[in-house]
């Protein structure tokens, strides 16, 4: 009777660990944030600065108001994430400069090209 209520205790024993197991995974797997890491492209070497400015001409463009509207290939006054991206790769392919990549980034984070260049886009 004995060796009975131990293998009982035993077996509720396990099933509270068992479920305090379950309890903690998914409470972890829950609430802890774990941050991804965004498809974002290639970030200019640093220390570069945005030289690039909406009146005066850059190494490829006659503005910086022309440069963004080049990459604004919907015509929508943004600089979208498709547009951005195809900023990158000419960065990359080393058809724009890292200031003239960097003057599109800040037009992206501006959240229009007029926040940036204010009358260029119309």
């Amino acid at each position: 009777m004995e060796e009975k209520a131990n293998n009982n205790k035993k077996k509720k024993l396990f099933t509270i660990v068992l479920v305090f197991a379950v309890v903690l995974a998914v409470t972890a797997t829950t609430w802890c944030h774990q941050p991804s890491i965004p498809a974002t492209p290639r970030i200019p070497d640093l220390p570069s600065t945005v030289t690039s400015k909406c009146t005066v001409s850059t190494a490829h463009f006659t503005s910086g108001c022309e440069l963004l509207k080049y990459f604004d290939t919907n015509n929508n006054g943004k600089i979208d994430d498709s547009e951005l991206d195809a900023a990158a790769s000419a960065y990359s392919a080393g058809s724009i400069t890292a200031d003239e990549y960097a003057f599109v980034v800040a037009a992206r984070a501006k959240g229009s090209i007029n926040a940036l260049c204010p009358g260029c886009y119309t």
